[in-house]
């Protein structure tokens, strides 16, 4: 028998060696899930939990709401175990907090400005071989003019 031949490969000797996956929906929220840890347990309670299709729906919708809460940013993120026994995806977590601007202010502009010419100056006398406390008393001189 020659095993050569890419017809002889497609026999049924072959088709056992195919992996099967199961299309239950858990590998889809598998990877949209971000804590990557504890695969086996949280698979084998979603095989308990037989989520139908709209729930999966509901499942993924709730873990892209919660990837962007405070909390989750942070890396408080429960195992994906837990996560589905505790019913997770109805919890309400807080989106990111609304950071408020300030108006523009140009003497603020300039007081930055100012801060980074310093700084500047600083690595400049630092690469010029003056130490931390020559630098600072240099400054300090500079301030007291």
């Amino acid at each position: 028998m020659r095993l050569d031949s890419p017809a002889r490969l497609t026999g049924s000797l072959f088709d056992d060696c195919t992996p099967q996956v199961a299309d239950d929906g858990f590998l889809a929220f598998w990877l949209a899930y971000p804590r990557k840890e504890g695969r086996k347990p949280a698979q084998e309670v979603w095989s308990r939990l037989q989520p139908s299709r709209e729930q999966q729906a509901v499942f993924l919708e709730a873990l892209e709401r919660q990837k962007r809460s405070d909390q989750w940013r942070r890396g408080y993120i429960p195992h994906a175990k837990s996560w589905l026994r505790q019913a997770r995806w109805e919890d309400r977590l807080e989106g990111p907090k609304a950071v408020t601007v300030p108006a523009f202010n140009p003497t603020d502009a300039f007081a930055v400005d100012e801060q980074i010419q310093v700084a500047r100056r600083r690595e400049q006398l630092a690469a010029a071989g003056l130490s931390h406390d020559a630098i600072t008393e240099l400054f300090d001189a500079e301030a007291d003019m």
